[in-house]
């Protein structure tokens, strides 16, 4: 039986400090404003691999949970300002996105899950295919999932799915929304937004489950040289002034990468050093992304060149000197299970 959209109801909205959460954001404000309803913002974090065998100490981990509920203040208040026309509680909770978005979505008293089309995201970003889809398919009420000035509402109890322009007057809710899944189109009116040499994210891809990691002397430089050169989309940063504690990347294609900034450790356990990562990326427009890292002031180390398996490749160097390998190369097929 679908839930009643009464006042005082609450609207559970995923908040990653992407711009496509922001919107979300945005978009649940102005929703609950029309219902009389209460907005919780929710961010989710996660421990990152230490670099040293194991998850990061204790003591790390309840940093970073500080800076996720500073970031998650930090962003409800860029999108809502000092005075807030509706009521917005936070909260930050240690667990993947989808896990921490459906427990915040089951309480009876929540009315709505509102995602971005994607973020990154760590939060890994609201991203449709991922956690915008896992949200759709096992939240206990209605998701919305905001595209631009588009969204898509889905009801787990009923049979049809509607597309709608993201303002208040044609968003009035309603238990006949859809399920299936498969309702949230990815047509031309509707895809996200595409950047040169860059595939938009693959349809139903796994959140990364391999997370290469380094160390960056200015990590916070590397992180916009990345998402200019290359096309990475920033998910989540923590940390304070130039010093970045955990940060994560996703690439559109799938998957992604950690980083932070260099410590001081002497005589401690290992620890990566700045300028020795490297790195193949597979991409389906190499000479275009080419173009791309090249216009961003990337070295190229080796122009777009035909391998002699047939890849279309190309490898260049970031400012910290670590080397990025570029192709269409996508490994070898893995042989059916027996």
């Amino acid at each position: 039986m679908a839930r009643r959209q009464v006042a005082g109801a609450r609207v559970v909205v995923g908040v990653d400090g992407s711009e496509q959460s922001r919107r979300a954001l945005r978009w649940a404000l102005r929703y609950a404003g029309q219902a009389d309803a209460i907005v919780e913002a929710v961010l989710a974090w996660q421990p990152p691999f230490s670099g040293q065998g194991g998850t990061v100490p204790a003591a790390e981990q309840a940093k970073l949970g500080e800076l996720a509920v500073q970031a998650l203040a930090e962003n409800v208040a860029k999108v809502a300002g000092e005075r807030p026309a509706v009521e917005i509680r936070r909260r930050a909770e240690e667990g993947t996105a989808a896990q921490v978005l459906l427990r915040a979505a089951a309480d009876e008293d929540v009315s709505l899950l509102v995602v971005g089309h994607r973020g990154a995201g760590g939060f890994t970003g609201a991203l449709l295919g991922s956690v915008g889809q896992h949200c759709v398919q096992h939240a206990a009420c209605p998701v919305v999932v905001v595209r631009g000035d588009r969204g898509t509402i889905t009801d787990p109890t009923a049979g049809r799915a509607d597309t709608f322009q993201s303002t208040p007057e044609d968003t009035v809710m309603s238990t006949t929304a859809n399920a299936a899944s498969s309702a949230i189109s990815n047509t031309a009116e509707n895809a996200p937004e595409q950047h040169a040499g860059v595939a938009p994210p693959a349809p139903g891809a796994p959140a990364p489950q391999v997370w290469p990691s380094l160390r960056a002397n200015d990590a916070r430089g590397l992180i916009r040289f990345l998402a200019e050169a290359f096309g990475f989309e920033e998910v989540v940063v923590y940390g304070e002034g130039d010093f970045v504690e955990h940060a994560q990347l996703a690439w559109p294609l799938g998957g992604g990468l950690m980083l932070g900034s260099a410590r001081q450790n002497p005589g401690g356990a290992w620890q990566p050093q700045p300028g020795s990562f490297a790195c193949y990326v597979v991409t389906d427009r190499p000479d275009a992304l080419h173009q791309r890292a090249k216009a961003a002031g990337a070295e190229i180390v080796s122009p777009p060149h035909t391998t002699d398996y047939g890849s279309r490749d190309f490898s260049a160097r970031d400012p910290e000197g670590n080397h990025w390998y570029f192709g269409t190369y996508r490994g070898e097929p893995r042989s059916p299970k027996e």
